[in-house]
């Protein structure tokens, strides 16, 4: 393999080893490189090749490839990252707060080899400085932006992993209310997974998903197709092999503060939090997503005490 590379350097992702999604071959993909110096890959058990759009790999099974509901979703995703890349569609400031929890998360494994699904514009990926990372989305406009940072990345649909055994952390962010299947998706991250490795799953947490209907005003379809609470997504984690080894609760706004809450401190403080707001946005003209920055800077057991939190992040193993 080593005299099919172009350059001295190898990267991350020429050195991992990537499976068939097309069949239960057991050997890796063979790798060879074109004459435009890309890599094309090919199984050696069902002869499936995966080609490179663009510098970008493309792991794609048959089945997705000629499945119309799979490219109507396919169209959806790259529509939304399309509008995203021109304009914001969730505060910079937030993403930028989450990925720094999600580093915490972690812990000492974020120095080891990463795999980040659904990347998107690379909020997470950017944070960790060296290089042994790869992020994965099924929009190929996101990838572009990672190519363009310098992140390694693929194409792949997060149900169809091509990997075995090659991570020692596995990051979803806000991508399992987003599959058609989240147990294959977990199921997936399990056989990726190293022995000891961990996932951090961060999921939306109670949300009313009726925002997403297009009588509500959403303009895109497959957006948020469910949305999770303690219980669910700890049977979700344990259903797919992996051991449940921590939830923690985050992202906290204005919106979500517990007005409802029957201690009489904690009510004096979420009063006295709704007028600090109020000042703010009609005295001083702050922008409420200026103001949620700051109250997603507490410390979850803190935040979580005046707000309804908006994510929960479980933290789970692979375990021999």
């Amino acid at each position: 393999m080593d005299n099919l590379i172009m350059s001295n350097t190898i990267s991350f992702r020429q050195k991992i080893e990537f499976y068939c999604v097309n069949c239960d071959c057991s050997s890796p993909l063979e790798v060879a490189s074109t004459k435009f110096s890309d890599y094309t890959y090919q199984c050696s058990c069902c002869q499936k090749v995966y080609r490179e759009v663009d510098g970008i790999p493309c792991f794609l099974s048959s089945k997705d490839e000629t499945s119309e509901i799979f490219q109507k979703y396919f169209d959806n995703y790259s529509k939304i990252a399309s509008d995203d890349i021109v304009e914001d569609i969730m505060p910079v400031t937030y993403k930028n707060i989450q990925a720094d929890k999600l580093i915490k998360y972690c812990g000492a494994k974020i120095q080891q080899n990463i795999l980040d699904i659904g990347s998107g514009k690379g909020f997470f990926l950017k944070r960790i400085s060296h290089n042994q990372k790869l992020g994965i989305d099924i929009s190929l406009e996101y990838l572009k932006v990672l190519r363009n940072q310098g992140v390694e990345c693929a194409l792949v649909n997060a149900e169809s992993l091509p990997f075995k055994k090659c991570f020692d952390v596995i990051v979803l962010n806000d991508i399992l209310e987003h599959v058609f299947n989240p147990e294959k998706v977990l199921q997936q991250v399990f056989k990726a997974l190293k022995d000891e490795g961990i996932a951090v799953i961060r999921v939306p947490y109670k949300e009313d998903i009726s925002i997403y209907l297009p009588e509500n005003g959403c303009k895109y379809e497959f957006v948020h197709l469910r949305t999770f609470d303690k219980s669910n997504l700890t049977q979700l984690v344990q259903n797919s092999g992996l051991k449940l080894n921590k939830i923690h609760y985050d992202g906290f706004a204005w919106s979500r503060l517990r007005r409802n809450i029957n201690n009489p401190l904690v009510r004096w403080a979420i009063k006295k939090i709704d007028e600090y707001v109020n000042r703010e946005i009609y005295i001083k003209g702050r922008n409420i997503i200026d103001i949620d920055a700051g109250f997603n800077q507490l410390p979850n057991y803190l935040g979580c005490i005046f707000f309804e939190p908006i994510e929960c992040v479980a933290i789970a193993q692979k375990t021999k």
